[in-house]
């Protein structure tokens, strides 16, 4: 019985420590969401409610707010001027654009969202060498109608992300 106990307290203290693991992560907050991150990772705020944590071997998230409207001004998807739009129509016009990928409608955190495989290629030097940029995106919008994209740089899809950046985006909370 004794031996029963023992293991049974073992077990509590391990889903306890299990539950507490971002306990000792660093927190970031504004005035319209917070997030939190390990120590190990480097956070750089962008100047308009965004930010950047470099997790160096982990990989790079960036969070992007895009404001009330989102503005998509792309000649090739038939917007030769910027045009104000909201998440649900900026996905429909994404859909068009081939770097956008395996779009899923979805929540994230209690919100609406699209989760997306994103992948282009991008001129470093003027046109002639490309590289291939990948980015495994989610786009949400909050309760007032505020859009943000989530990215995680370099991981093709949802799949790709390790257990720390699952984490970290389980931590997202809008304000």
């Amino acid at each position: 019985m004794k031996k029963y106990l023992l293991i049974f307290l073992i077990l509590i203290v391990i889903f306890i420590s299990a539950c507490n693991s971002t306990s000792d992560w660093k927190a970031y907050q504004n005035d319209m969401f917070s997030i939190k991150y390990p120590s190990s990772y480097q956070l750089t705020e962008d100047g308009n409610k965004g930010l950047s944590l470099d997790g160096k071997t982990e990989g790079q998230i960036t969070v992007r707010y895009f404001g009330d409207d989102l503005n998509f001004g792309d000649t090739t998807l038939e917007y030769p001027k910027r045009v104000k739009m909201g998440l649900d129509q900026f996905m429909e016009v994404a859909k068009r654009n081939d770097a956008f990928k395996n779009i899923k409608k979805t929540e994230f955190n209690g919100y609406k969202a699209y989760e997306i495989d994103f992948s282009t290629k991008v001129s470093n030097d003027g046109g002639e060498t490309y590289k291939e940029e990948n980015a495994f995106l989610i786009m949400t919008e909050n309760s007032k109608g505020h859009v943000y994209q989530i990215g995680f740089k370099n991981k093709p899809t949802k799949k790709d992300l390790t257990s720390t950046e699952i984490e970290i985006l389980s931590t997202f909370q809008f304000n």
